[in-house]
């Protein structure tokens, strides 16, 4: 079975990265917390409409294309969010431009619940988001970074 990835936010970044995922063929979760945003994916075949808590336990990878990292924050907590739902093994990117204390203290919450926390800076705009060549710089677990790469090529 193909792995399924998750995409959290869906402006001038995260909507490419989505779309280029959906073009090549992998099984996809999205969600904004624009509800019109999300409809532009309604309907599209191998695509999921789903909030955080419900990607983290469909999907072997969810990326977070959000404003920083209270937002990833908020999306952790509760009875619904990503701690309480992870699949075993998720692996979480964090393209965000992330606030370094703040992840830590998030990728420690998570590898608690055996998430794998990788931080993925980005470069290459909105226009790179589009045609997929965007440049990741990423730091965390190199078995999951290994495990999931393939996944990044889209």
């Amino acid at each position: 079975m193909k792995q399924k990835v998750g995409v959290v936010g869906l402006g001038n970044m995260g909507g490419g990265i989505a779309r280029n995922f959906q073009k090549s063929g992998v099984p996809l979760a999205v969600w904004d917390s624009a509800p019109a945003v999300c409809r532009g994916f309604e309907g599209v075949a191998g695509v999921d409409i789903a909030p955080p808590g419900e990607m983290a336990a469909i999907c072997n990878v969810i990326i977070f294309v959000v404003p920083a990292t209270p937002e990833i924050a908020s999306c952790f907590e509760g009875d619904h969010g990503v701690l309480a739902k992870a699949v075993e093994g998720l692996v979480v990117y964090d393209f965000t431009t992330s606030d370094p204390v703040a992840t830590r203290k998030i990728a420690a919450r998570a590898a608690a619940r055996g998430i794998a926390y990788l931080d993925a800076g980005m470069s290459g705009g909105a226009t790179g988001a589009d045609a997929g060549t965007l440049t990741l710089m990423i730091g965390g677990d190199k078995a999951a970074f290994e495990r999931t790469r393939a996944l990044l090529d889209p």
